[in-house]
């Protein structure tokens, strides 16, 4: 994750330089965007002195673009930053514009919110068409390049990030696509590309990404089945990586080391290696890799039950990955439809305006022919907006169901914690709790999927009848399952809840499943308080839910801070 974070970031250093000249306070716009990366207290003086100085429109528009920058690398206030960016993204100057759209794509992408990243990327990319300066765009295709591969879309990525290099191709640009995207935009990096981009780096003075080459080639390695190779290359560097003090690539390069060693035998060092990675995973994507790896050294050492509790832990990581790469394709396309959208209304206009310059030269007995074909574009092109509205509100709403119970889906869960966390009612009780069915997995070997569907939905419609109308409710999973209780103290959480778990597994069903008997295990974490992060309540949650499991199932426990 904190890797994701610092290419993001990164994104905000490579544009190219700006000047409009020839305006008295010129000088000092062309300073502060000159040491915007390298001298932050004199940058932030430059822009205190700009702010009392009477500028163009254009200038301020430019001023504020810095202000942005400053609210987020300075201030670590992405809010303020969104706000800044999104005013300096409606100046009439094209350059301007463009580099804001790509600094909210970069906050929204730091923030995990890959709808609004895209939605910020395509208007980027639309105003790019015909611009005449290359870097702008080399830029901007850069940002597309990683937002696909982040998308896991590596084709399309590895297309934006050619057009990167071949649009531009200073050592910045091609350093930062070499090491995050690659050639095949899978960000696997073999031996060639890997010379290319050290030596792109050293030219650009970017070291850092110097050190993430090394990691997606030993990635490269192990998936071209050398593992041995990859062992041999990732420790020649490690020492090299602990002396750059930075922990995310630090425990990157452990997670290497440990997946060759298993490969090639070296079982103790690997078992250390990622059990150190498993402790400091901050993600999923992290700590389901780390859990895979040490359930195959148990198997390996014969050692069959701790191989189960890590099969358990990694299959409920592998199913919120899963949820996880579902809602950011729902994003994407989310994202997708309206700059379509956009784009129909911009036609729709370009039409409309082709017409009134062609009534302009028309004479007076064509005026009232003319009349009637503006009359019949604008009812199709209001019918066409209409029409699509429509399938964009539909769109969204099926966006945030899941289709076979009704409830909503871990999308519309998530936004609803998110807000929750974010708003004033934070200050009162809530409790978040996860429950999954238990061995589900045999009802539906048993009794075919449809059985399963129909033990679901029942599922549902029972546990809604033991909960209050606006508590939020929502499939997260196949099996797994999220209610919020909000403004609930923890004992009013547990009586509750434990009347749900009782209502479970009191069901009973008709005709050929009637022998079907049905529990759930319940996770309940009532420090929303204490923790102001949703992925943390989710994880304390996730772990009394898996308290349940390993004391026996069909049980409630809560997770209480050590």
């Amino acid at each position: 994750m904190a890797i994701k974070k610092y290419l993001a970031t990164f994104m905000l250093l490579v544009t190219t330089e700006f000047s409009w000249g020839g305006e008295a306070e010129q000088p000092l716009l062309d300073k502060a965007y000159e040491i915007r990366n390298q001298d932050r207290a004199e940058y932030n003086g430059l822009l205190s002195v700009l702010e009392t100085k009477d500028l163009t429109t254009i200038q301020q528009d430019f001023l504020t673009y810095l202000q942005a920058r400053r609210a987020l690398i300075s201030d670590d206030d992405a809010t303020k930053a969104i706000e800044l960016a999104k005013m300096s993204s409606q100046s009439t100057d094209v350059r301007i514009a463009i580099i804001s759209d790509q600094l909210l794509s970069n906050i929204f992408n730091l923030n995990f919110d890959l709808e609004q990243a895209f939605n910020h990327i395509f208007h980027a990319l639309a105003l790019t068409h015909n611009y005449e300066n290359k870097e702008v765009v080399a830029t901007v295709y850069a940002g597309a390049a990683n937002l696909y591969a982040e998308l896991e879309d590596y084709e399309t990525a590895a297309e934006f990030g050619e057009k990167a290099i071949t649009t531009s191709n200073t050592s910045t640009q091609r350093c930062f696509i070499y090491a995050t995207v690659g050639l095949s935009g899978n960000r696997q990096i073999d031996r060639d590309t890997l010379e290319k981009g050290i030596s792109a780096c050293k030219d650009a003075q970017q070291e850092l990404f110097i050190y993430l080459l090394y990691l997606n080639h030993t990635e490269y390695l192990l998936e071209n089945e050398e593992p041995l190779a990859a062992y041999n290359f990732i420790k020649k560097y490690f020492t090299d990586f602990e002396s750059q003090g930075f922990d995310s690539y630090i425990y990157s390069a452990r997670m290497l080391i440990g997946r060759s060693a298993r490969l090639i035998g070296k079982l103790d060092e690997a078992l250390e290696e990622l059990k150190l990675c498993l402790q400091a995973s901050d993600d999923d994507d992290s700590e389901q890799i780390a859990l895979r790896e040490l359930a195959l050294i148990s198997l390996q050492q014969k050692e069959f039950e701790q191989a189960a509790n890590y099969f358990n832990r990694l299959d409920y990581i592998s199913k919120r990955v899963m949820d996880n790469k579902l809602n950011n394709q729902l994003a994407y396309q989310a994202a997708k439809f309206k700059s379509l959208d956009r784009q129909n209304q911009i036609g729709n206009l370009t039409r409309t305006n082709e017409l009134n310059e062609l009534r302009a030269r028309l004479d007076d007995s064509k005026i009232k022919l003319l009349i009637i074909s503006i009359v019949l574009v604008v009812l199709i092109a209001i019918i066409t907006t209409i029409v699509i509205y429509k399938r964009a509100a539909n769109f969204r709403r099926e966006a945030f169901k899941d289709g076979l119970t009704n409830i909503g889906n871990r999308r519309w869960f998530d936004q609803h914690l998110r807000k929750l966390l974010n708003s004033h009612r934070n200050k009162l009780n809530h409790c978040l709790v996860i429950f999954d069915l238990d061995k589900f997995k045999i009802v539906n070997d048993k009794y075919g999927h449809a059985a399963g569907d129909i033990v679901i939905k029942k599922v549902c419609e029972t546990v809604k009848t033991q909960i209050r109308t606006n508590d939020p409710f929502a499939r997260i999973g196949g099996e797994e399952f999220a209610i919020i209780l909000e403004n609930c103290t923890l004992d009013d959480a547990k009586e509750r809840i434990e009347k749900c778990r009782a209502a479970v597994d009191a069901l009973t069903f008709e005709d050929d499943l009637s022998d079907i008997s049905i529990s759930a295990s319940f996770g309940i974490c009532c420090n929303f308080q204490a923790e102001n992060d949703d992925e943390k309540i989710f994880k304390h949650a996730d772990q009394a839910l898996y308290e349940s499991k390993k004391n026996g199932r069909n049980q409630v426990s809560v997770f209480e801070d050590e």
